[in-house]
Order: structure tokens, then C-alpha cells, then sequence
């Protein structure tokens, strides 16, 4: 009987290691976790890669200290935060077998939040944020910066798409956000491109860029010639750019 009890308390204890953990509301990654673990904030996980899959939609990924969290596919609604630790997220790292750091290729619908991140590029990384599809993406607090073959935000979605960075610098990328299809509304608030070879890029006339209380500093070109709109509010500055460009449409930064 006893033999019995301790098979049958062998098999459950099994068959529960073997189960697939439940995606939760709220994970959490350290650089001393490991992506075997829950992702609780006992037993963090090591990567946002690791992270994202046992994180419910609509969920939240919290950085528990610093460290390099390797690149992710973002294929849902989310949000990954970081106060108070510095979270590096590199391009052509690998992490997530895609050059760029990040890549959002989402729902139409969904919402995507990225919250005081250090984006930059290793030698082989094209782009630190593409976004190929998704309802509306939220960048506040973050660097990017390096990606001199690519760029720091680029947006490629095909169905409407609204873009809002707030309190961001985006430096030493070949551009610093560029558009490249789509009916795209991009706002930016408090952001710093700097250093660029190009600041602000659309390659079509239906994006509509909102800038306040923004610089542009020292890029080769500030804003490219495209066509679309571009609205400027509240308070901006053009700094020491080699050309400050013809602006958007009828629009210029004031």
C-alpha cells in the first residue's frame, strides 16, 4: 500500500512539473533568472523572449534590475516596463533570431507599451523598433540609438497605425524615425533626435506627424522632403543640423 501512495505521489508531482505554466497578467525578468522558470518574481525569467510567451494579452513584463534582455517579437497586446533598472534590449543580439531589437507584429487592434528601455545595436542589428502591425504603440523613456544601417523607429504598417514617443532620445541611427507605408499618425512629445544622419523620414503623403516640445540637433538632415503632414505644437528647435530640410506638405517646425 505504502509503494502504492509513493508511485501514485511520484506520477501527480510528474505530470505537474510536465504542465505548461498558465500565461499570467504581470511576469517579471532579471538578469539572474533563468527562462525555465514562471517568470513570478520570485523565479524570474532571464529574456524578454522567454518572458513574453507566459505572459497573458494585455499583460505586463517588469524589469526587475539591470541587464541586457536580448532582442523579442511582440505578437500581442503588452507592455514592458523598466523603472529604476536599466534594460538593454540589442539589435542583431540574436535573442529573438531577428535583427532588429525589437519587432511589433501585432493585431490591428492591439495596443503595445514600452516603458525605459536602452535599445541599441551590435555590429549586425538594422533597426532598434520595427513595427510592421499593430493598433497603437506607446515608446516613453527610452534610448535608442547606434543603428548607423538602420533605424531607431521604423514603421511599416500597411493598416492605420498611431506611434506615441514621449521623453525619448533617438541618436547615431542612418535615421532616427522613418515611415515607410501606411495611413500612420506619429506623435512625438519631449523627444531628442539627435545626431542623425536623417531625423524624420516618411516615404508617402498619408503620415501625419504631431511634434511638440521637441529637437532636432545636429542630424545631417532634420526633416527629409516626403510628403504627408507635419504639425508642430507648443514649443520646437532646430539646432546645428547641416539642413534643416523643406518640412512635410504645408507644414514647418516652429
Amino acid at each position: 500500500m505504502t509503494k502504492f501512495i509513493l508511485a501514485a505521489g511520484f506520477m501527480v508531482a510528474l505530470l505537474v512539473l510536465q504542465t505548461p505554466a498558465r500565461a499570467q497578467d504581470h511576469t517579471f525578468v532579471s538578469g539572474a533568472g533563468d527562462d525555465i522558470n514562471p517568470c513570478s518574481r520570485s523565479m524570474a525569467c532571464r529574456t524578454f523572449a522567454g518572458a513574453i510567451g507566459k505572459t497573458a494579452a494585455g499583460g505586463t513584463i517588469s524589469v526587475l534590475d539591470s541587464a541586457g534582455y536580448g532582442s523579442v517579437i511582440i505578437s500581442k497586446s503588452i507592455s514592458i516596463v523598466a523603472d529604476g533598472a536599466q534594460a538593454m534590449v540589442l539589435s542583431g543580439g540574436g535573442g529573438a533570431g531577428i535583427n532588429s531589437a525589437i519587432r511589433i507584429a501585432a493585431g490591428a487592434n492591439d495596443e503595445v507599451h514600452l516603458r525605459g528601455l536602452l535599445i541599441q545595436s551590435s555590429p549586425s542589428g538594422s533597426n532598434g523598433i520595427e513595427i510592421t502591425t499593430a493598433g497603437a504603440v506607446h515608446i516613453s523613456h527610452c534610448l535608442i540609438r547606434g543603428h548607423q544601417s538602420g533605424s531607431g523607429i521604423i514603421l511599416s504598417s500597411a493598416t492605420k497605425t498611431r506611434v506615441f514617443v514621449e521623453d525619448c532620445d533617438i541618436a547615431l541611427n542612418q535615421n532616427g524615425i522613418v515611415v515607410t507605408q501606411g495611413e500612420s499618425e506619429i506623435v512625438l512629445d519631449r523627444v531628442r533626435l539627435l545626431r542623425n544622419q536623417t531625423g524624420i523620414l516618411s516615404k508617402n503623403n498619408l503620415t501625419i506627424f504631431h511634434v511638440a516640445d521637441s529637437v532636432m540637433a545636429y542630424n545631417g538632415v532634420a526633416v527629409g522632403q516626403v510628403g504627408g503632414r507635419i504639425l508642430s505644437t507648443r514649443t520646437n528647435a532646430l539646432v546645428g543640423n547641416d539642413d534643416d530640410g523643406q518640412g512635410m506638405g504645408q507644414e514647418t517646425l516652429k
